[in-house]
């Protein structure tokens, strides 16, 4: 049976619209054509937040599901996209990621390399930054394992390094 679309006035058969509620929370027969349900969430996800769109006929938030339904891939992968942006801004140690690592506090000036989270390494690439790290590292380590070998020696029954506190 021929029905006509609440938003584009067309004519269509009943196979065009759906047989269920548009989104969970809507309380009425759908009234709009598949194809402009479509079109209506993509004009939606672009000009409004991913969680605000909605029904066209009632204003019912659409969930996941339903955005599912009746959205185009391009339409999905755009609010499977924001849903997950979202959700990782939610964690306190998120960080979104700038191809420049240098930020610049906007109020002092203060340079920060935002790899590091330390004042920026002027003059030396992220690379070569992490090569000193590492060679620091590896220096502390030797001496701190020539400061065992000669303040230690092992224990006669395990062979653990011992170092000799106090007593005879």
């Amino acid at each position: 049976m021929p029905k006509e679309c609440s938003i584009c006035a067309e004519v269509k058969s009943s196979k065009q619209f759906p047989t269920a509620p548009i989104a969970r929370g809507c309380d009425h027969r759908p009234t709009t054509c598949r194809p402009c349900i479509t079109r209506v969430i993509k004009t939606e996800l672009s000009s409004k937040p991913w969680e605000e769109v909605a029904c066209p006929e009632c204003g019912a938030t659409l969930e996941y599901q339903d955005v599912q339904k009746y959205a185009d891939a391009e339409t999905r992968e755009r609010h499977d996209k924001l849903m997950v942006l979202h959700t990782l801004q939610q964690y306190p140690d998120f960080i979104w990621w700038r191809a420049e690592p240098i930020v610049r506090c906007t109020s002092c000036g203060h340079l920060t390399c935002f790899q590091h989270k330390v004042t920026w390494h002027e003059g030396v690439t992220c690379e070569e930054f992490d090569e000193a790290v590492e060679a620091r590292h590896k220096a502390e380590n030797d001496a701190s394992e020539e400061t065992i070998k000669s303040t230690t020696k092992a224990c006669p029954g395990c062979k653990s390094q011992i170092e000799k506190h106090r007593g005879w």
